[in-house]
């Protein structure tokens, strides 16, 4: 038999199963996609429709592809992680489920009573692997859920910036921003911008409530387009994240943009954002619901004009090194592969975590939250 004779070996094919409108169901060709055909694997989309939790589980038991005719199925959020647990939990299947990007969006299915919890866990412990995006929702998901450590695994998350067409904010007045969805203290930051004398700029969803008054220094955006989004970013003194608490998402998307559009940022100093961000390196953390705190950054920024490059310059540099689109799927992509192939994987890069080590030793000695 000549060399063109040999067959290469098939292909492995994982199901995906995301949120979305199920006549798009097909070939992925997203970017884990992308890495995973790099690596010999193929991954078929199947979208459920969003709604709430019991339609989301009841379509992913009657209406996902069998499980067993697959390598691995993949799934990238809370309710869909549940269902397609209990799917292969109650059929008993061999294939391995595996969730990237796992977070708390929605309200978590539990009782509160540990009797019925237990019971209510089973599928999450099914999972044969969960990604977090932070090394710490690893250990609220480990606690929260009773989920084996052994099977988690952390990989930053990331994008490539798309062209912005927007000029929404271009030639505005100086202003600072905080935009998001979702867990978000608008609140505090209308009263660290009425402390720093600047005016603020807020993009919320429609959904949003202020049971405040908005102060006249505050302009409120609902419901923009991601290059409006973008576009606020880029032309901002600063983006500023600020958030209720420390258990929820805390705006990843948000600091990976302004990272890489160069923009100094000011940010709650929770856990959940301590492997983006590193005070007084890439950033300048704030305690929550400090304005006074918050302000005093505001006017660091403004008054240090060039403290504010050089520390937006060093976190555009870890951007574009550990959070592009390339980067992410490549580290998705092994943690993948490690379980198909029944290899062990790092839970966390060694590569990554070294790196982001040696820049926490370049910050200044004594640095507090509020600088």
């Amino acid at each position: 038999m000549n060399d063109a004779a040999v067959l290469k070996p098939p292909a492995r094919r994982l199901l995906q199963i995301s949120l979305g409108d199920a006549a798009r169901s097909g070939r992925a060709e997203s970017g884990l996609a992308a890495a995973m055909r790099a690596r010999g694997g193929e991954i078929e989309m199947r979208l459920v429709g969003q709604g709430r939790k019991l339609s989301i589980i009841r379509d992913v038991l009657t209406q996902a592809p069998r499980f067993d005719d697959y390598d691995a199925i993949l799934t990238t959020e809370y309710t869909l992680a549940y269902a397609a647990g209990l799917r292969s939990w109650l059929s008993r299947s061999r294939t391995p489920v595996i969730v990237i990007g796992l977070n708390l969006s929605r309200s978590a299915i539990a009782t509160g009573l540990p009797p019925v919890d237990r019971m209510i866990d089973a599928p999450f412990r099914r999972l044969a692997l969960t990604v977090m995006h932070s090394r710490h929702e690893m250990a609220l998901f480990r606690d929260k859920h009773a989920l084996d450590p052994a099977r988690m695994a952390f990989a930053l998350w990331g994008f490539d910036l798309p062209r912005i067409k927007s000029r929404r904010f271009e030639g505005a007045p100086p202003y600072v921003c905080l935009i998001g969805r979702n867990n978000r203290d608008f609140r505090t930051f209308c009263r660290a911008v009425e402390k720093a004398g600047v005016h603020g700029v807020i993009i919320a969803p429609s959904y949003a409530a202020f049971d405040f008054e908005i102060p006249e220094s505050v302009t409120v955006y609902r419901d923009l387009p991601m290059s409006d989004c973008l576009d606020c970013i880029r032309n901002a003194l600063a983006s500023i994240i600020l958030v209720e608490d420390a258990l929820r998402g805390a705006g990843h998307i948000t600091a990976v943009a302004a990272m890489l559009l160069g923009v100094p940022q000011i940010y709650s100093d929770v856990p959940t954002l301590h492997d983006y961000f590193v005070n007084g390196a890439t950033g300048w953390a704030v305690a929550l619901r400090d304005a006074d705190a918050a302000a005093a950054a505001i006017n660091s920024i403004r008054t240090d004009r060039d403290e504010a490059r050089r520390r937006a310059a060093v976190a555009k540099a870890y951007a574009e090194r550990w959070l592009s689109h390339e980067a992410v799927s490549a580290r998705q992509a092994e943690l993948v592969t490690g379980v198909v192939e029944g290899r062990p994987f790092e839970p966390v890069d060694p590569e990554w975590r070294a790196a982001h080590e040696a820049l926490a030793r370049q910050t200044p000695a004594g640095l507090t939250s509020a600088e």
